[in-house]
């Protein structure tokens, strides 16, 4: 299924759930924060030479850092973009000041670093071979923090596994001039679901280094795989992930899974086409949380992919309008009971 498929499906399930509030939940509030800036993002440059990544101290001066535009606040107008959907965006767990977003669309096997404004910090090249990626994630890896890629999207269930790929975050220079680096140490394991197929968007690293895959529910159902930590260790060879139960979330009603954050508090939040519903994690998979409601999320924010926290009723996600939007940024605040 192509992407703006993918998109035009969650956009009319949402539309049709719209209608109507769900028993227990919120409307959040949303700020537009920032488009995303990086021409390889927009369609408008082809890949520079890579550079070696180096590591650089931050210049938290430089930055505006999960500010709210104020009122009135005018920004220039890229050109028309040719992204058909919004990418997945991270937080950087180590940079203040840093987003970090996976490449959207084509066969480019990339990563862009950003602000909440959607300024363009750099390109990241990363030597992996591309079938479709869907999920970003940040977590531990070793005594370390990694980037993890998952390569899942297979919407008409036709691969006989998917790969995961993980390195060091790379630290960004905020010196005004983006540049294209390559990055090193790249591990990849080769991942097989004990059932066959599924299609998934959604990817997260809990504090033991375990990665979580959530299906998108396109058959209605979402389910949690798992992979542990040591499995890194094993070489390039197939390994097969662990059933962990299903992801009690209504697909019908709020539209496929296409993103899960892990918070603070060690809870989850998963995103759908117009929610986000808070998460825990217990012997049967993933159930919505009794003390916090579902997060509704206004029409216009809900095609993209990918979620991640800020605070305890702040996440950053990403969004498109139309079909070939440039991607924006948006901060969705979750109003706590």
């Amino acid at each position: 299924m192509p992407a703006w498929s993918f998109a035009l499906l969650t956009l009319l399930v949402a539309t049709s759930a719209s209608a109507q509030d769900s028993v227990g939940s919120v409307h959040a509030r949303v700020h537009q924060s920032g488009t995303l800036r990086n021409p390889r993002i927009m369609g408008l440059q082809r890949p520079q030479a890579a550079q070696s990544s180096p590591l650089q101290q931050v210049d938290e001066e430089d930055s505006l850092y999960l500010r709210f535009p104020s009122s009135g606040t005018s920004k220039a107008s890229p050109p028309a973009p040719t992204v058909h959907r919004s990418p997945p965006v991270i937080v950087s767990r180590q940079q203040r000041n840093v987003l970090w977003v996976l490449a959207a669309e084509g066969d480019e096997t990339e990563i862009y670093a950003t602000d909440t404004t959607g300024r363009d910090l750099g390109t990241w090249r990363v030597d992996a071979l591309y079938t479709e990626w869907t999920a970003l994630a940040v977590g531990r890896c070793d005594q370390k923090t990694c980037i993890y890629i998952g390569d899942l999207g297979d919407s008409l269930k036709r691969r006989g596994t998917v790969q995961l790929y993980r390195f060091e975050e790379p630290l960004v220079a905020f010196d005004r001039i983006p540049r294209t680096y390559s990055v090193t140490g790249v591990q990849k394991i080769i991942v097989g679901y004990p059932d066959g197929a599924h299609d998934a968007r959604a990817l997260s690293v809990t504090s033991d280094g375990t990665v979580l895959i959530l299906t998108s529910g396109l058959d209605g159902k979402s389910r949690l795989y798992s992979v542990p930590s040591d499995t890194w260790f094993r070489g390039s060879t197939r390994v097969d992930a662990r059933s962990a139960g299903t992801v009690a979330v209504d697909i019908h009603r709020h539209g496929p899974l296409t993103g899960i954050t892990r918070t603070a508090t060690g809870g989850f939040v998963t995103r759908q086409a117009n929610s986000l519903t808070f998460l825990t994690r217990g012997q049967s998979g993933m159930a919505p949380d009794p003390s916090r409601p579902t997060c509704e999320l206004p029409a216009g924010d809900q095609s993209g992919l990918g979620v991640d926290w800020l605070d305890s009723r702040r996440f950053i996600i990403s969004t498109v309008q139309g079909f070939n939007p440039t991607p924006l940024l948006s901060i969705a605040e979750c109003p706590e009971p």
